[in-house]
């Protein structure tokens, strides 16, 4: 499921990126997040993962530098766990 970044989320990528200080998250890990998307697959079934606006959209391009939105990618994801 993908939707809004509820207030006060942080985007994971920066958190993993500047990371914590004396336990204090670094003031660039607290980018607030733009975009949600909760796991549904049985695996991880609701995990969720935040992504600021830059982050998301970094991730929403594939090796070719063409479009590949998450709800794309998530057919995709499914189709694949399907095909294995």
């Amino acid at each position: 499921m993908i939707g809004r970044a509820k207030s006060g989320v942080w985007c994971d990528y920066c958190k993993a990126a500047w990371g914590q200080i004396n336990n204090q998250w670094h003031e660039k890990a607290k980018t607030p997040a733009w975009v949600s998307i909760t796991s549904t697959s049985l695996r991880s079934k609701g995990i969720i993962r935040s992504y600021c606006q830059s982050h998301a959209e970094s991730l929403t391009v594939d090796a070719n530098g063409e479009p590949f939105s998450f709800a794309d990618q998530i057919v995709a994801g499914v189709q694949e766990t399907l095909n294995v």
